[in-house]
């Protein structure tokens, strides 16, 4: 069963002589198409410079935050410094004892002390 197919193939169209593209031949532009194109182009000119001068202080005010926000990290970093030096100085074993001695006489024992309850 055998059959002979063929593929379709649409003829080729040839252009007419007033179907033909004229090269080179171009209208001018009337004045109102001519005003509407350049107060379109303006306004989307002072569009992007108004949105870029919004963007550029974003940016600038952005940047002034994260100088002061540096700033405080810096200001706190060092607060925090001293506070652990503080802490260190104060859970110090001398400065436990020499506290225990002066407010609660409490002292340690000697070597060879004995100790009665």
């Amino acid at each position: 069963m055998m059959q002979n197919i063929r593929t379709f193939r649409a003829s080729a169209t040839t252009l007419g002589m007033r179907q033909r593209v004229i090269p080179g031949r171009q209208e001018p532009l009337s004045r109102d198409l001519t005003r509407a194109v350049a107060i379109v182009v303006v306004m989307a000119v002072m569009a992007v410079s108004s949105i870029s001068q919004f963007i550029h202080w974003r940016y600038e005010s952005d940047l002034e935050t994260l100088a002061q926000l540096q700033s405080v990290r810096k200001t706190v970093g060092t607060e925090n410094i001293s506070v652990l030096a503080a802490r260190a100085r104060l859970l110090s074993k001398s400065h436990v004892e020499a506290v225990a001695a002066a407010r609660l006489q409490l002292y340690s024992p000697e070597k060879g002390q004995l100790h009665h309850l």
